[in-house]
């Protein structure tokens, strides 16, 4: 029988890496996201160069520009994911911190959380993220857990951010419980919508 959880017996939680799936999804998003972008951005001024049938020398100092920028844009932007990649998610009695790749935490404290600024609005709710392609419509749904912090809605993740860089977290559910167990101790005054216990499963 698991003992009850309470304001002075509350653990620290931390996520789980899971190796092999993390590989599986960064193979799957190489062949088919990068690969593909690959392919356009590369690819494509080729093919419409070639097609011009253009010798002449300002079409090739165009497309060497071209290609000199698309490769610094690309690493600028990767380096820039590389710097804010999540490697580790802890849940503890003061809130839910993210530990970086630089070395950095970012963390959201329970002591920050603050009131909605409407009587209408719960203090801690959930909000739909939907996914869209082209004529075909909606093609999902994602639902995430926000709070009220510095005055504005601060959506508050449970798994790492890119998997290019940080490892599948397997224990995503697992964090969301507990940082919502955590809420309801330290912060009784904050309102949580009925909404939020949908994505507690």
């Amino acid at each position: 029988m698991k003992p009850t959880v309470d304001k002075d017996n509350f653990p620290e939680m931390v996520s789980r890496p899971h190796r092999t799936w993390t590989w599986m999804v960064r193979v799957i998003f190489a062949l088919f996201v990068l690969l593909p972008i690959a392919a356009l951005l590369y690819g494509a001024p080729v093919l419409l160069y070639r097609e011009a049938r253009s010798d002449s020398n300002g079409g090739l100092l165009l497309s060497g520009l071209y290609y000199v920028l698309i490769t610094v844009l690309l690493i600028w932007h990767f380096k820039k994911a590389k710097h804010n990649a999540i490697t580790q998610i802890r849940v503890d009695r003061s809130g839910i911190h993210y530990e970086k790749l630089n070395d950095a935490t970012d963390s959201i404290l329970y002591a920050q959380l603050e009131k909605a600024p409407s009587p209408y609005e719960h203090d801690i709710f959930t909000e739909d993220s939907y996914s869209y392609m082209g004529e075909h419509g909606m093609m999902g749904t994602t639902t995430y857990l926000k709070v009220f912090r510095k005055g504005s809605k601060t959506r508050v993740p449970f798994a790492n951010t890119d998997v290019a860089f940080a490892s599948v977290t397997i224990n995503r559910k697992s964090l969301q419980r507990h940082f919502i167990k955590g809420l309801s101790l330290f912060r009784p005054d904050l309102v949580i919508s009925p909404s939020v216990s949908k994505i507690k499963t």
